[in-house]
């Protein structure tokens, strides 16, 4: 018997060394028409390659799981059909390290039968309990699911938790027409646009930000009413957000990064030079120092609060400022 595709990522995943990074898996689901199967494939193509050659994501740690292998079979591993999806899923959770981030985009159509959310797939659809019953196996990485798929609202209640940054396309499943997220979701992470604070990486809530942003301003070109509403949920509460800026949202978003091996910092390898390498590494902790205090403000005196924040984030942009200078001295 022929072994799957899914069978030789799973493959695959046994033999390769793992170290803490990003693992990217990009679902496309059933296009419905020519124009969109197009469409999706550009979409998930740029993001694959701005992970590989932009962000220094490894080969064997990108998964791209399309609704017809034969469009580009060098890089879609297998059908996105819910046993493939299922299995490649599972056999991620059973090699990734327990640090490493995990990137899940759907791109597709979605629709709810019921009151259950589900994305469109080659066979039976997935729906929002499919996927949480699946990301159970990842108990201490962190997660970025999107599901920029219309009506994909109702994934972000019942996916959410903590460690997990559930980002949709639309706020509710009426949200029925073709969205434009992903389009600009993909553009975040391939593009120069949505590095607000120019440290030369890409966080999740910068993405999410930026392609909001874009949503609403290629709409307004068109001069059509918007018809999709993008909501972040990073707090595990199941409530999103269309403006999350740490409060309740946006915390845990705003430190995740998709960034390829141990110690790389903006896609990059390690710095060479000893001092970059330090600077970086005590950013990192910084900013993992903020995500912990905002994780427990609730717990905190409003007061002590706000002092440690905004010591925490002072050190922050002194030693982004420390990386440029030693970056410019360099160059």
């Amino acid at each position: 018997m022929r072994p799957t595709a899914a069978w030789l990522l799973a493959a695959s995943l046994a033999a390769t060394p793992v170290c803490a990074q990003t693992q990217l898996v990009v679902i496309t689901g059933l296009s419905g028409e020519p124009r969109y199967a197009e469409e999706f494939h550009a979409w998930a193509t740029t993001l694959l390659e701005a992970a590989l050659n932009r962000w220094g994501l490894a080969e064997s740690s990108v998964h791209y799981l399309a609704e017809a292998t034969e469009r580009d079979p060098e890089r879609i591993v297998a059908r996105s059909t819910r046993e493939n999806i299922e299995e490649i899923l599972r056999a991620l959770a059973e090699r990734v390290g327990p640090d490493e981030q995990i990137f899940i985009i759907l791109i597709g159509h979605g629709t709810v039968r019921g009151e259950e959310a589900r994305v469109n797939l080659p066979g039976p659809d997935m729906t929002a309990a499919n996927f949480a019953a699946l990301l159970e196996a990842f108990p201490t990485q962190k997660i970025v699911f999107v599901n920029a798929a219309s009506a994909s609202g109702g994934f972000i209640e019942a996916l959410s938790a903590g460690n997990r940054t559930v980002i949709t396309a639309t706020r509710s499943a009426s949200e029925r027409n073709r969205t434009l997220f992903g389009r600009y979701f993909v553009e975040a992470f391939a593009g120069a646009g949505a590095d607000v604070d120019k440290d030369d990486r890409v966080s999740a809530l910068e993405a999410f930000s930026y392609a909001k942003r874009e949503v609403a301003r290629a709409y307004e070109a068109e001069g059509r009413l918007l018809t999709e509403h993008a909501l972040l949920d990073d707090n595990g509460d199941g409530e999103g957000s269309d403006e999350p800026q740490g409060d309740p949202d946006g915390s845990l978003a705003r430190s995740v990064f998709m960034v390829g091996g141990l110690g790389a910092a903006a896609g990059r390898e390690q710095p060479a030079d000893p001092r970059l390498a330090e600077l970086y590494r005590d950013r990192e902790e910084l900013e993992r120092q903020v995500a912990a205090l905002r994780a427990r403000k609730n717990e905190m005196d409003p007061e002590a609060y706000e002092r440690q924040l905004e010591a925490t984030l002072i050190e922050i942009a002194l030693k982004t400022r420390a990386i440029r200078e030693v970056e410019e001295g360099v160059r």
